[in-house]
Parts: structure tokens; C-alpha cells; sequence
């Protein structure tokens, strides 16, 4: 059975109108969940390993270079989360206000610097 769409006058099926009811879930809810957690992740998720990290680079087993492996892994791992949010789901600031590149840039940077600094003292004072 088809149906005359109101405001194009063009004929569409049954089917089409339905709007995928039966479908397991919303794409919506489930870009909502997937940005909760990315975002949840690159604010405070990192820290649990971070510090299992930091455990492992202060050692004096650990090499100075498998340590700034490890930090940079997290790093790259916490910038891929905040590219993730900021660009393919449309995050927002915590005014409300729609994340920029700009934003993006300056979380970069400023990770980059603390990371660094960690990298550097876990060489220098190792246990």
C-alpha cells in the first residue's frame, strides 16, 4: 500500500513510513552512550591507567623508553577519544556550548606537556 507525502505530492510505500520500528534500538541513544563513555574517558578515565602506568615507569627496571611508550599510548589514546567527540559526534564544552577545533588543539597541547613532564620525571627519579 502506498501513501501521497502532503507537502512533496510524491507516492511512498508503506515500508518507508514506518521509520524502522522495528529496529533493536535508536542510533541517537546509542551516539549519546558512545559519546558519555568517550567523553568520560578523555576527562577522568585515564587516570586508573595512568597511574598503573606511572607504577611501572618510576621502577628502576623499566627502561626511560618503555616508559614514554607507555605515556605516549595513553596520550594518543586519550587525543583519538577527544578527536572522536569533538569531530564525528558533535561534543560540546562544559558550558554547553559546540566543541571547536580550536578546543581540540589546546587539549592536545596542554596533554602533551603534562605527559612530557611525567615522561621526564619518571627517567629522572627512578626508585
Amino acid at each position: 500500500m502506498s501513501t501521497k507525502d502532503v507537502t512533496t505530492g510524491h507516492q511512498q510505500s508503506d515500508s518507508i513510513n514506518h521509520n524502522h520500528s522495528n529496529s533493536r534500538g535508536s542510533s541517537s541513544a546509542d551516539a549519546s552512550i558512545t559519546s558519555i563513555a568517550l567523553r568520560l574517558y578523555w576527562m577522568i578515565g585515564w587516570a586508573l591507567p595512568l597511574l598503573l602506568i606511572s607504577r611501572v615507569a618510576f621502577d628502576k627496571t623499566t627502561s626511560g623508553a618503555m616508559s614514554f611508550t607507555l605515556y605516549l599510548a595513553l596520550w594518543i589514546s586519550m587525543v583519538a577519544a577527544k578527536y572522536v567527540d569533538v569531530f564525528k559526534l558533535k561534543g560540546s564544552t562544559a558550558d554547553g556550548k559546540p566543541a571547536t577545533a580550536s578546543h581540540f588543539y589546546q587539549y592536545i597541547i596542554q596533554t602533551l606537556i603534562f605527559f612530557l613532564i611525567l615522561a621526564l620525571a619518571s627517567t629522572v627519579f627512578k626508585k
